[in-house]
């Protein structure tokens, strides 16, 4: 993938749903104002990790907070902005590569307003492979690079520069600042060089999302059954067909925390989130755990559904697909496995079909 056009925007948006396992924010929201910008501003170049310089300073931007508000205040540009007029202040003379900080949902769109905007390079890759809810769960953590500066910013103007001394500083003081500024913000925080790039991002991340989107459509345009699709193509499983029979959700402490439960004849399977699915489980049986890609999709259509957008009465398919491989490791386990979520079990990777 060489630029990114208002023709693919699409395709992008319909497979990073799908890497957000349920979190990331719905792209539906966000990809008219992507779709004006590269309209206005002509399309994005995309820089591959083989391509960017040791000097570069590469520019992690997501928005954080609950993705439930996100689809009530959406955002507008002007945010992106202020970001980036702080980040050349901070490294003058340096070229500056925007890169999605994590690839699911509405945060993989993102970061191209500020890329048209300002005309510069996005990165092919990102910090996640996926979603997850807490800032401090990146590859950045997992390669102990130094927390860089952060800027986070809302709708109406706020801007707040921070250097924590460490991620968990960084987290909870994130955490706090957005709650202030209504549980949506847009943020960048993981600056790093181009040689520290090298050795942290997951590449491709921009690429699979535009594989995963381009298998679903052409599987709906030539009528195949896109969820098989999915997994067929890219070694997923479907878990369980069904409709949704029970909702509930909540925003506690900045997330989008709760529950989807899913029937079909005599089983049901309950799915739990905290902005993203974080388990899948069969009464007492845990089926699938973060940090593998847990999404329930249209049965019909493929396209994903996220936590803030399910409803009671879809049919749906949830399927799995499995982590980037820096996740499964012990390390990745101790920053994003199922006891980092309260749960008293360990990772295991999904089982199949129920």
């Amino acid at each position: 993938m060489k630029y990114v056009t208002k023709d693919s925007l699409d395709t992008i948006a319909t497979g990073a749903a799908i890497l957000g396992s349920g979190g990331g924010g719905s792209p539906t929201y966000v990809q008219s104002v992507v779709a004006y910008q590269l309209e206005t501003n002509n399309a994005v170049n995309v820089a591959t990790i083989d391509t960017i310089h040791d000097d570069d300073i590469i520019v992690p931007i997501a928005c954080v907070g609950a993705p439930l508000i996100g689809s009530e205040r959406i955002i507008s540009g002007h945010e992106c902005d202020r970001i980036i007029d702080r980040v050349v202040a901070d490294y003058p003379g340096r070229r500056i590569i925007i890169m999605p900080a994590e690839i699911g949902g509405a945060n993989a769109l993102i970061p191209l307003i500020a890329a048209s905007r300002h005309r510069l390079y996005i990165l092919d890759g990102d910090l996640l492979g996926r979603a997850f809810p807490q800032v401090h769960m990146s590859a950045a953590h997992l390669a102990q690079i130094p927390p860089s500066c952060v800027y986070i910013t809302d709708s109406v103007g706020n801007i707040v520069t921070l250097q924590p001394i460490s991620r968990s500083h960084m987290e909870h003081i994130v955490r706090n600042i957005t709650m202030a500024m209504g549980s949506l913000a847009l943020i960048s925080c993981e600056i790093m060089t181009g040689e520290q790039a090298r050795k942290t991002v997951i590449s491709g991340s921009l690429s699979r999302a535009y594989h995963i989107g381009k298998t679903i459509i052409s599987a709906r345009k030539n009528g195949y059954q896109p969820v098989e699709k999915i997994v067929h193509d890219h070694a997923g499983s479907i878990l369980v067909e069904g409709v949704i029979t029970d909702v509930q959700q909540s925003i506690a402490n900045g997330f989008l925390e709760g529950f989807a439960r899913i029937d079909n004849d005599n089983i049901q399977v309950e799915i739990v989130f905290c902005n993203e699915n974080i388990i899948v489980r069969r009464n007492n049986d845990i089926v699938a755990t973060t940090p593998d890609i847990i999404i329930p999709v249209d049965c019909y259509t493929g396209e994903a559904v996220t936590t803030e957008s399910i409803r009671y009465g879809m049919r749906v398919a949830v399927i799995c697909l499995s982590a980037p491989v820096v996740w499964t490791t012990e390390k990745g386990l101790s920053l994003v496995g199922p006891r980092c979520f309260g749960y008293d079990y360990d990772y295991t990777p999904y089982k199949g079909t129920l």
